[in-house]
């Protein structure tokens, strides 16, 4: 046997020389041991069941595309060989998977009969098929996994619709199921398999659940390593999006979101609210009563508005150079109409006035459009205009909590009653998980009891929203502008409008 069969014969028993010698694109150990066991499993038809979680950007796509071009190529001339692999969407997840794997394989001879027909690999008689594992009427039950089954991103698959539709696709050669994807909370289908296969595991002792940890790979990437530490030092290493995306750890579905190491860190050297001071940087952040989007909308009281909040926050410099931020004083206006002209509206413009921000972030939100508006006109480039939305305001969470977790975010405290309804905001504030999306803010049937009428009232989380509103700006360039106030004119004596001022 000269030295290409005998490469080619090895590479066919393993797809660790595969993937080297005939792939030239070898895996990296973390990889190779979950490919090894899906593998197997796939020669056996025994069935197995496996979780693969990685970090992200960490190779688990150029695993899964490896696996089906070792399997195409091993099964190239047995007659009615078929893989398939769903993702939640067809463009761009599932067509992604299908375009690695001719990328992987490109101008290599031994692949020169590869060949795509719509959303099918075909290699001799086996065939890989690649389909959408989102939810819909009219679902493809025809197909058959006869060598395996995989499924990406099952963090975002809902477990009923894969099981009544795509598990049945492996009964015919019992073929075994790959469960691919990212950590993200405890209550996904991705969450629920490891736990399966983890008790399964402990009865029998074999490996069938696959997490990879950030520092696995950096064993082997120092330039992922210190890519990773990069964004620790800029969130904290409790962030939620560490902890899911690079630690593989799950976190809760739903429950309180700022616990009492949250609270610490925001009361870290706690100091009673403070007034403006003259050469101080700083910034107002706006929650509009009524106006944002609710935590529980589904749970809301109609005709219960929270109230108008400004904040006023002191910004400093982290030691790494970050923004930081302290917030220093609220303003809290109950009942207060501040989208027309009205004493209201005039007196949370003298407050803004005295603090002379660099910045001021406004809930632009429905009615709050029109606040937004006229803060832009007296105060021109200084005001950014923030629209409540599912997405935003996930994304003004992981903000936030990246500010308090690397220590860039502390809050004043002392007797007064703001100061007291902000931290019960705090404790009561829960999230949850909605697909891609967290839903976070106090409930609506969540009450407190007034410190100084007694009385009990809806809590809301006013206070909360107006200081998470500073996260906005976690990345901003805080450089004093020239223009400071341009206060609209007065009116002339003679007419009845109102005097602004």
């Amino acid at each position: 046997m000269n030295r290409l069969s005998s490469g080619l014969a090895a590479a066919m028993l393993d797809i660790e020389p595969f993937s080297r010698l005939i792939l030239n694109r070898p895996l990296r150990p973390y990889q190779l041991e979950p490919a090894r066991a899906a593998i197997a499993s796939a020669l056996a038809h025994d069935g197995e069941q496996y979780v693969w979680r990685f970090p992200r950007q960490s190779g688990k796509n150029e695993t899964l595309a490896h696996v089906h071009a070792y399997l195409l190529f091993l099964y190239q001339r047995v007659p009615l060989a078929s893989i398939v692999h769903t993702a939640p969407t067809f463009d761009p997840q599932a067509r992604n998977a299908m375009q690695r794997v001719l990328e992987i394989t490109a101008r290599n001879p031994l692949f020169k009969t590869l060949r795509t027909s719509g959303n099918t690999l075909i290699m001799g008689q086996a065939r890989a098929l690649f389909l959408s594992g989102a939810e819909r009427e009219q679902p493809n039950v025809g197909s058959t996994a006869s060598v395996l089954l995989s499924k990406d991103e099952c963090q975002d698959l809902t477990q009923s619709y894969i099981e009544r539709v795509f598990d049945p696709m492996t009964s015919d050669r019992n073929a075994p199921h790959i469960h691919t994807g990212t950590a993200r909370h405890d209550g996904t289908y991705l969450a629920m398999k490891r736990r399966e296969l983890e008790a399964m595991t402990r009865r029998d002792g074999k490996r069938r659940v696959f997490i990879i940890d950030w520092r696995d790979v950096a064993r082997v990437n120092a330039a992922y390593g210190l890519a990773v530490e990069s964004a620790i030092a800029r969130r904290g290493a409790l962030h939620p999006a560490i902890l899911t995306e690079f630690a593989n750890i799950e976190t809760e579905q739903t429950g309180r979101l700022f616990d009492d190491r949250r609270l610490a860190l925001i009361y870290a050297g706690a100091w009673p609210r403070q007034s403006a001071r003259a050469a101080e940087r700083s910034c107002i952040t706006l929650d509009v009563g009524g106006a944002s989007l609710g935590a529980f909308p589904d749970a809301q009281r109609a005709g219960e508005h929270d109230m108008t909040v400004a904040s006023a926050h002191r910004i400093s410099a982290s030691s790494d150079g970050l923004n930081r931020f302290d917030t220093v004083d609220q303003l809290a206006l109950s009942g207060a109409n501040v989208l027309d002209d009205t004493p209201e509206r005039r007196k949370l413009f003298t407050y803004i006035d005295q603090w002379a921000p660099l910045r001021i972030v406004v809930d632009a939100t429905g009615l709050g459009a029109g606040l937004a508006s006229a803060l832009t006109a007296r105060y021109r480039d200084k005001v950014i205009a923030f629209t409540f939305t599912a997405a935003a305001k996930s994304a003004l969470l992981n903000d936030f909590l990246a500010l308090i977790e690397t220590g860039r975010y502390r809050h004043y405290r002392d007797a007064s009653v703001d100061s007291h309804r902000f931290t019960r905001q705090l404790e009561k504030c829960e999230h949850h998980y909605y697909g891609a999306h967290v839903q976070w803010g106090v409930p609506a049937h969540v009450a407190w009891r007034h410190p100084i009428t007694g009385a009990d009232e809806p809590l809301h989380d006013d206070h909360l929203i107006s200081a998470a509103l500073v996260a906005v700006l976690s990345d901003s360039d805080l450089q004093a502008r020239e223009v400071i106030s341009s206060p609209a004119p007065r009116r002339a004596p003679h007419d009845d409008a109102q005097v602004l001022v």
